[in-house]
């Protein structure tokens, strides 16, 4: 998802209400497979308002990175 979130549509309905926000109580991380990293990548989150499909992402920047190290 790129840094608009709300120029793109639900992966599950194809609606593009979607709202930003945050999963659970503390924040979540992607370590990818195979790399040391005591922090990880933050992760983004949405929810599609019109079928409630809740989905997370990374930041673009972050993408570029994990790229960088392949």
């Amino acid at each position: 998802m790129p840094q608009n979130p709300f120029e793109q549509k639900c992966p599950c309905c194809g609606g593009k209400k979607l709202k930003l926000g945050k999963l659970g109580a503390y924040k979540h991380t992607f370590i990818p497979e195979g790399q040391f990293m005591w922090i990880g990548y933050d992760t983004k989150a949405f929810v599609c308002l019109n079928c409630g499909f809740v989905g997370h992402y990374l930041h673009e920047v972050d993408l570029a990175d994990i790229c960088s190290r392949s």
